[in-house]
């Protein structure tokens, strides 16, 4: 096993100490799951398509030609990355391609608040590897879809193919306290919390970091709404995302995000891999459904063979 945590692996554990093991440790496989499949290849497809039109532009480039490299790109991009036989029909295949283009268009829209169009032009790095050592807890390390010059320093952008309330940290940071404190538990949002204190550390240690900058973080949701309008010709889709601005909150948080990290960090090196009885009950309630292993995990069939 790795020395170095990153915010996969310590949001795994930190979502059920078995998942964690039958998946980093033992490595078991998981069944198929095109549901699944389509939705990352979507992301992939979101994320590239961004970052390689980043790669390709300047301050300099008018925002038209930005535009029109991200189509160019996003179209390349479809073509490789997804195919039709993991949808279940041609329609709804093409449906998938027109909602992704169209968050495209969206974001780079001049009229919407993304600010898409800057974010790409003032990119000075994407996919940015980020490596650094924790002095109490070690190695870490991840991936920064983005990193933006700003006025004032550096601006994190972590895109996500779509918003949904209930997987995004909320904005008065209640549901961190409740976590940290075991009163609830969250798992769609852990791996995000996770990464707003671990990117924005890890940033700190990079070449492209200079003394004195600010560091902001932003999640981006390339898809929070969408409508479907008839047509003469078929249909039309209209997308919109959402920017959330996580850096004011994670500062008034950076506690409870460093013990949801310590807590994480400590169990993974300690091996300790069986779910205690406090976070069982929680565990079961949010973690378990969704979960690839529960049918060869004791934890969980143990409690569906009860005998009362």
């Amino acid at each position: 096993m790795t020395d170095r945590m990153s915010p996969s692996r310590v949001a795994t554990y930190l979502t059920c100490p078995r998942q964690f093991e039958f998946n980093y440790e033992h490595k078991l496989e998981t069944e198929d799951r095109t549901d699944m499949e389509r939705y990352f290849n979507r992301g992939n497809v979101l994320d590239t398509s961004l970052q390689e039109t980043a790669d390709a532009v300047s301050p300099a480039t008018d925002t038209e030609s930005v535009r029109a490299l991200a189509r160019e790109e996003f179209d390349k991009q479809w073509a490789e990355e997804t195919s039709v036989d993991s949808y279940p029909s041609a329609s709804s295949y093409e449906y998938d391609r027109q909602i992704s283009k169209a968050a495209i268009e969206d974001y780079l829209d001049p009229e919407t608040s993304g600010e898409g169009v800057e974010h790409l032009r003032r990119s000075v790095g994407t996919e940015v590897h980020l490596e650094w050592v924790d002095p109490e807890l070690g190695p870490m390390h991840g991936y920064a879809d983005n990193i933006v010059e700003t006025r004032d320093g550096l601006l994190i952008i972590d895109y996500k193919a779509s918003y949904s309330g209930r997987r995004f940290p909320n904005k008065s940071g209640s549901d961190l306290q409740n976590q940290v404190e075991g009163k609830k538990h969250y798992p769609k949002r852990l791996k995000k919390w996770l990464q707003i204190g671990m990117y924005c550390a890890g940033v700190e240690e990079h070449a492209l970091y200079s003394a004195g900058d600010e560091i902001r973080f932003m999640f981006y949701g390339l898809i929070s709404s969408k409508t479907r309008e008839a047509t003469g010709e078929g249909y039309s889709i209209s997308v919109s995302g959402k920017e959330w601005d996580m850096t004011d909150l994670s500062r008034s948080h950076e506690e409870e995000l460093r013990s949801l990290l310590s807590w994480g960090v400590d169990g993974i090196r300690d091996g300790a891999f069986d779910p205690t009885e406090q976070s069982w009950s929680l565990i079961q309630e949010e973690a378990c459904e969704g979960c690839d292993y529960r049918r060869g995990c004791g934890d969980y069939l143990a409690e569906e063979v009860q005998f009362s």
